[in-house]
């Protein structure tokens, strides 16, 4: 069957969430529907055998996480078009009218668009990609498309064209955190065409059980630091500085969120693990190995 659009979705004991996303997609023949179940617990995985949707694929794997439950669906995606989809997340109504309005266009490797953000006790969080796209649609050029290629590293705001993913060997990262940015990186860097819109199209649902919403310990926020460096390495690397996040802005972050004691336990292995911070801005080199006149 040909498809217009591969859909896929990882999954991890969220079974309770994922029916609003499926029902947010259309079903349509044209729909490929990918769910990755990364080793969920049981009674989740049998909810998940009991989904109804028209284009659903359901895979279920050993326990891994996210980047690889996220590459098995990209593996088995069949779609002229791919995008990432999360389970607690939903599209917006009336988004795939939209999208079907430039799926057509053949000079583009990706259509990118906003996001929209559950509201939560009547504050909505700002997205860093929004802020992107819009900067770039009130003045398009060369400082604005540095935006929306690398600073855009979300992947549920890209359609990208699944014949450019797979000739440029772009994948997600295979680990639990921020698994897209590699992903985003590599669109960023190797996309020939990117058409930007203003429609909101997705929206993110604001689960406190998510990986990047559920409460830190200091060694996991250590964790996310050193995912930090990792960008910090790749946009030190494009001299793209603008972009690099100063050390130092951890020091009130963890203060806050930690208290005095966690602070010091942040900074004893900030000193203690030097060499995991050097190698964690190295992580990201190799993609840029083969990069062309693409690159702003």
């Amino acid at each position: 069957m040909k498809y217009s659009y591969s859909v896929v979705i990882p999954h991890y004991n969220s079974s309770d969430l994922l029916p609003k996303m499926l029902a947010s997609i259309p079903g349509r023949s044209d729909i490929q529907v990918i769910v990755c179940d990364d080793g969920s617990d049981a009674h989740h995985v049998e909810a998940l055998k009991r989904l109804e949707h028209p284009g659903l694929e359901l895979v279920l794997l050993e326990h891994h996480d996210a980047g690889y439950a996220r590459n098995e669906g990209l593996r088995r995606a069949k779609g002229e078009w791919f995008i990432a989809a999360d389970a607690d997340d939903w599209f917006m109504p009336g988004a795939f009218d939209v999208l079907d309005r430039y799926r057509d266009m053949k000079d583009i490797d990706v259509l990118m668009f906003c996001i929209d953000v559950e509201e939560v006790d009547g504050r909505k969080k700002k997205i860093l990609a929004n802020e992107s796209v819009l900067k770039y649609l009130k003045k398009p050029g060369k400082d604005t498309e540095k935006l929306i290629r690398f600073r855009s590293c979300t992947p549920w705001n890209k359609l990208v064209r699944l014949s450019f993913i797979r000739e440029n060997n772009i994948c997600f990262e295979d680990t639990e955190i921020n698994n897209d940015v590699m992903y985003a990186f590599q669109v960023g860097l190797r996309a020939g065409n990117i058409h930007v819109i203003r429609d909101e199209l997705y929206c993110l649902g604001m689960n406190q059980r998510s990986i990047t919403r559920r409460k830190k310990s200091i060694e996991r926020e250590f964790t996310f630091y050193l995912s930090r460096q990792k960008q910090n390495g790749f946009y030190r690397a494009l001299g793209l500085m603008e972009f690099w996040r100063n050390d130092v802005l951890y020091i009130p972050y963890i203060l806050m969120k930690h208290g005095v004691t966690g602070l010091f336990e942040f900074l004893r292995m900030w000193l203690a693990r030097k060499d995991e911070r050097n190698e964690a801005r190295k992580a990201y080199l190799h993609i840029l190995d083969g990069r062309d006149a693409k690159t702003p």
